[in-house]
């Protein structure tokens, strides 16, 4: 399924692009359409596009080996087989859409976003090894071009947290309002690389689930959507692995190291993340 040049791609950058990921197109459509009439909005009166950022709470669920075999299989391939995901967590593609209709600063001028950079895993005390959010896929769908509300991830950002979570064993928070957690706009404000993610509907980009990524600004005049899922692991990752998946690999070359045996010194355990108000969030 992956070519040689996209392993070493996810090894060495942290994400890999599956074209035309998602097979059936027509119920994806179908799904972004309906978020018309959730929220409310005339989709040709812009006036009534009162949010510019919306996230879609999940109401529908389709089977995701079924909508994505290939992405699937590529998953396999990068945590080192199936049989080792938490099957759960790749079983149903949600109508859980993130929506930019139109999102800029005052300023027309392109620049990378002020805010909302993060990395995925906010439910849970975050070790080196977490089993949880390995890879995060991103789903377009709608065609997403350049300076069209893309969401940007930082490839150097990788290294960076998988450093800050070797020299701490304890664990640390995803999420901002809890402490300890990632100096998480230090560690976007030191990288030097960005990359839009864009393309067109249906396609998927596999990342690594210590990529920091926030939603870039969109200057179009056309909402854009993407929907993301987190990949997880019924064991925690084997960075020590005489024979390491491709994950396992690319945790390693960003820790510039061929094995390590990390142990937590705390317990894993799952968390509720306090709510965000700022968020529109639409049932």
């Amino acid at each position: 399924m992956l070519t040689p040049e996209q392993k070493q791609q996810f090894v060495e950058k942290g994400y890999v692009l599956i074209k035309g990921g998602i097979k059936n197109l027509d119920l994806l459509a179908k799904m972004r359409e309906q978020t018309w009439e959730r929220i409310g909005y005339d989709p040709h009166n812009r006036e009534t596009w009162v949010d510019r950022y919306v996230e879609f709470a999940a109401t529908e669920a389709h089977y995701f080996p079924d909508m994505a075999p290939r992405v699937c299989k590529a998953i396999g391939e990068l945590v080192g087989g199936l049989d080792r995901v938490d099957i759960k967590s790749i079983q149903y593609l949600w109508n859980r859409f993130v929506v930019k209709y139109s999102y800029y600063p005052d300023s027309r001028e392109w620049q990378l976003p002020e805010s909302m950079w993060h990395r995925d895993g906010g439910y849970f005390l975050n070790f080196l090894d977490s089993p949880e959010t390995v890879i995060v896929p991103l789903i377009l769908a709608s065609d997403i071009e350049s300076r069209g509300g893309a969401t940007i991830i930082l490839p150097e950002s990788v290294s960076l947290i998988a450093r800050f979570l070797a020299d701490h064993p304890e664990g640390v928070y995803g999420w901002q309002h809890l402490r300890p957690c990632y100096p998480i706009y230090e560690i976007a404000a030191s990288c030097k690389e960005y990359v839009e993610l864009t393309g067109k509907m249906g396609d998927v980009y596999l990342m690594h689930g210590f990529m920091v990524h926030a939603g870039g600004y969109n200057y179009s005049q056309e909402p854009v959507y993407v929907m993301n899922s987190q990949v997880c692991l019924k064991e925690p990752l084997n960075l020590s692995s005489k024979n390491p998946s491709l994950l396992e690999q690319a945790t390693l070359k960003a820790l510039g190291v061929s094995s390590f045996d990390f142990k937590p010194t705390a317990p894993r355990k799952r968390i509720t993340m306090p709510k965000d108000d700022s968020l529109k969030l639409v049932s």
